[in-house]
């Protein structure tokens, strides 16, 4: 009987050590799961902050552009335009290095 009793402590001890790797290995799953969840939202978190940034920047750029396009504008514009004390001033640097000049009636 006492040979029955050890073999049936043997038993529940087997059965235990059993159980608790089980429960062991479970937890190392778990937090195997957990980690790779951590990653994936990790990548995710950082791919949403780049499309953000890539946005922003973006957006700058526009705004950029569209000051340099009213800058080309007022530069084309003045360019093509000869104002009256331009030309005044064209004239007086003529006299002044003694070159003659001929002013035409429509100017």
């Amino acid at each position: 009987e006492r040979l029955n009793q050890e073999a049936s402590e043997q038993y529940e001890l087997d059965e235990m050590i059993e159980r608790e790797s089980s429960v062991a290995q479970e937890k190392t799953d778990a937090e195997q799961k957990a980690q790779e969840n951590a990653e994936r939202l990790h990548e995710e978190v950082s791919e949403e902050g780049r499309r953000i940034i890539q946005e922003e920047k973006l957006a700058q750029l526009e705004e950029e552009a569209r000051g340099l396009k009213q800058v080309k504008f007022r530069a084309n514009r003045d360019a093509s335009t000869v104002t009256p004390e331009m030309l005044e001033d064209v004239k007086e640097l003529l006299s002044l290095f003694g070159l003659p000049f001929v002013q035409s009636p429509m100017e």
